[in-house]
């Protein structure tokens, strides 16, 4: 007994929507790798902007401090320069916003990372799956992490 509200397909359009969605999910894939690479190369400079932070941080109080140092100094000209070294970097670190973006980007590592492994659990059950609804869903599932990390990489940082 066929019921109407399900289609019956023979073998060959079986196949062929097999194909067809091994064909989307090697074009997910090849997008992931993509997006990954992409992603690492901004996470990978969340050190730098932690470094950057550091430095200026360190260099704003070290110079700071040689102001108060030198004040029982006569020589005005140190005083001043150290004085203009401390306000610069001062100045210099909530300009740029170190600690933020390192924050982000590092936030975007872990997205990826978990994207990664979600994404390898996926493919398993995706290539294991004989069920075509299945496969539509896990194929889904994986454009929607996609897109989120593509999202994160479009934000200003």
């Amino acid at each position: 007994m066929n019921l109407p509200f399900f289609p019956k397909y023979n073998q060959e359009q079986i196949n062929k929507i097999n194909q067809n969605l091994e064909q989307q999910h090697e074009d997910l894939t090849k997008k992931f790798d993509l997006l990954k690479l992409e992603a690492r190369g901004r996470y990978n400079r969340s050190n730098l902007w932690g470094i950057l932070h550091l430095f200026f941080s360190l260099l704003a109080s070290g110079s700071s401090l040689a102001s108060l140092i030198l004040t029982f100094n006569n020589n005005t000209k140190i005083i001043a320069i150290t004085s203009s070294i401390s306000a610069i970097s001062a100045a210099i670190i909530p300009v740029f916003n170190f600690s933020r973006r390192e924050t982000k980007l590092l936030a975007l590592k872990e997205l990826c990372q978990s994207t990664e492994i979600e994404c390898i659990s996926l493919d398993y059950k995706f290539k294991n799956s004989t069920n075509i609804d299945e496969k539509i869903k896990l194929l889904e599932t994986i454009n929607e992490r996609l897109q989120q990390i593509n999202k994160k990489l479009n934000e200003p940082y």
